[in-house]
């Protein structure tokens, strides 16, 4: 799904977590996923890098976006990830 297309949508539903970390969560925000009936979640603070792989959060129905954190010096925290 786009951008524009997801502009166009009407009477969409979106959620937002701030998790602190995604690895140690996967199975709750699966769960969300599931059964909150959301068009589109959106997850701060995930903790993710260009190492992790998207292949086990690709959830059946949802594109992703991701904006991993940085890893400079005294980097701590960040990371966007969307389920749309």
């Amino acid at each position: 799904m786009t951008l524009a297309e997801v502009k166009a949508m009407k009477g969409i539903t979106i959620g937002h977590l701030n998790i602190c970390s995604l690895s140690p969560k996967s199975d709750d925000i699966r769960y969300t996923l599931l059964e909150s009936h959301l068009d589109i979640l959106c997850l701060s603070e995930t903790w993710l890098t260009d190492v992790t792989s998207s292949g086990p959060l690709i959830q059946n129905g949802f594109s992703l976006l991701r904006q991993d954190r940085c890893l400079g010096y005294r980097s701590r925290g960040g990371g966007l990830l969307t389920f749309v």
